[in-house]
């Protein structure tokens, strides 16, 4: 690939000339992939030998970045809080996924227009605010009414654009590290969203007094809507405040940007990422849970948010081990060790249920499986950022994550139509579900090895119209499927 510079003087509002270069991609002969630059080119060994973007690698602790983790603990809190505080009636069931659908939509809106001058802060505090106001919406309306509807689709649709541009600036955040250290500020968001899940489970298992795990309220559920409604406000203060974000951003130009879109479809490092994802979906840990990575428990228990709870806290933990120790680790071995050792656990988990009310060996096993299904999801997540090109950051992450939701219904499905009455799965339930699995273990050939392979498959892996259109295809006959016929899963949760 070979990129000839040009050079044009260009006059200044001061009345000096500044030079520019514009690159021409001579091996496919256009100039909509190329940008203005005020600057030298990066080329494809700069990211072979350094960070993925121009800029120092970011301190999330730091007055100018914290608000970033305050975002994500509170979306990790009320977007787990939601499907069970804010469930519509039997009807509408499909309503509180909507934002789920939207995913795509919203990043590349986030990713191609400002909003009041900025392209992720602006969107998040939008999206904060407008679901402060559902959540108060909701604790003052019947259940069974229009309002409550059309607020549980505000509180879907304000969750999935808050994520969305976070998104979009975690990557900016993300590609400016190192190649060696590229992956810790992606973990610890990873991680803080986790946290505010186990805080959310902690509060369900504090106001939950049904030993069953009915979600029956100590509280006035209406008294509990209105105190989620004031924690949505809280990350508007640390996003104002406490987030520094360039207003420096290009002009829209549609015919360029339909342009690069359709050139993201057609990128190797795309489309086979999008495979591992799908693949991958059908592994046990990662498609059988409930509400989030929680496991989704194939027997009956007392307290079942405690058991959950212990489970988020140990999978964040985990994700702290892989953030310091796993970042050099072979990614195709890892996720294939994971893979094995989840089913294994999941193997022995089904053969040591028995009718009891409590089975602490059942239990144990979930929360052990906490640790290899933690490393399956950062490895889910780690190649999104290498792939993600300038400009379509939050699009490639919601690309990538919307490929990976399309066999969870299938699972969910499976659990829910055939599980016994105690719960359990059926003998021939079990084994699809273990085959399935083991599709998702051979998925692990999709996955690159290490970061080195993702940039490798992005310059040069080629491009390939025919695979676009079949991701293209896929994705909007499972979006449309999953919103006609209301599947289970794809919760925002696993947003």
């Amino acid at each position: 690939m070979s990129a000839s510079p040009i050079t044009i003087m260009e006059s200044s509002h001061l009345g000096y000339l500044k030079p520019y270069e514009i690159f021409v991609d001579s091996s496919h002969g256009d100039i909509y992939s190329n940008a203005w630059r005020g600057q030298k080119a990066r080329t494809p060994q700069d990211d072979f030998e350094g960070p993925l973007r121009d800029g120092s690698p970011v301190d999330l602790f730091s007055a100018a970045h914290a608000g970033l983790l305050v975002s994500a603990g509170v979306l990790g809190m009320v977007t787990t809080l939601l499907t069970v505080l804010a469930a519509p009636g039997p009807g509408h069931a499909g309503l509180v996924n909507l934002g789920f659908y939207a995913r795509v939509l919203f990043a590349l809106t986030s990713d191609s227009v400002p909003f009041l001058g900025y392209k992720r802060k602006s969107y998040m505090l939008l999206g904060w605010a407008s679901m402060a106001v559902a959540f108060f919406v909701l604790s003052i309306v019947a259940r069974d009414g229009d309002a409550y509807a059309a607020a549980v689709v505000l509180a879907s649709l304000s969750a999935a654009l808050v994520q969305t541009a976070s998104d979009g600036l975690m990557v900016e955040y993300a590609q400016r590290e190192p190649i060696e250290a590229r992956g810790r500020t992606q973990i610890t968001l990873l991680a803080l969203n986790w946290f505010g899940a186990s805080l959310s489970s902690l509060l369900l298992a504090c106001l939950t007094d049904d030993a069953s795990g009915d979600v029956t309220w100590a509280l006035d559920k209406a008294s509990v809507l209105r105190i989620v409604a004031v924690i949505c406000i809280l990350p508007v203060p640390a996003l104002l405040f406490f987030i520094t974000e360039s207003r420096l951003a290009p002009s829209l130009e549609f015919r360029r940007r339909r342009y690069m879109f359709g050139r993201l479809l057609q990128n190797k490092a795309i489309w086979q990422v999008a495979l591992f994802q799908a693949g991958a979906g059908c592994c046990l840990a990662l498609s059988s849970v409930a509400n989030g990575y929680s496991p989704l428990l194939w027997f009956r228990t007392i307290y079942p948010w405690i058991v959950r709870l212990v489970f988020f806290v140990l999978f964040a933990y985990a994700l702290a081990y892989v953030q310091r120790r796993g970042l050099s680790w072979h990614w195709q071995r890892s996720f294939l060790s994971a893979a094995s050792a989840n089913m294994l656990l999941h193997v022995l988990q089904h053969a040591s249920v028995v009718d009891d009310a409590t089975n602490w060996g059942a239990v144990t096993l979930v929360w052990v499986s906490s640790v290899p299904t933690a490393i399956q999801y950062v490895l889910r997540h780690l190649p999104m950022v290498e792939v993600a090109p300038y400009g379509f950051e939050a699009t490639t992450l919601s690309l990538l994550s919307t490929s990976a939701e399309i066999v969870h219904p299938l699972m969910m499905a499976l659990h829910q139509h055939y599980a016994g009455p105690d719960g359990r799965w059926s003998t021939l339930t079990f084994y699809i579900a273990l085959g399935l699995n083991v599709v998702g273990c051979l998925s692990v050939w999709f996955l690159p090895k290490q970061r080195s392979d993702c940039i490798l498959l992005r310059h040069f892996g080629g491009l390939s119209k025919l695979a676009a259109w079949l991701l293209f295809t896929a994705l909007v006959l499972h979006q449309v499927a999953a919103a006609v016929l209301q599947w289970p899963g794809s919760s925002l949760s696993r947003l």
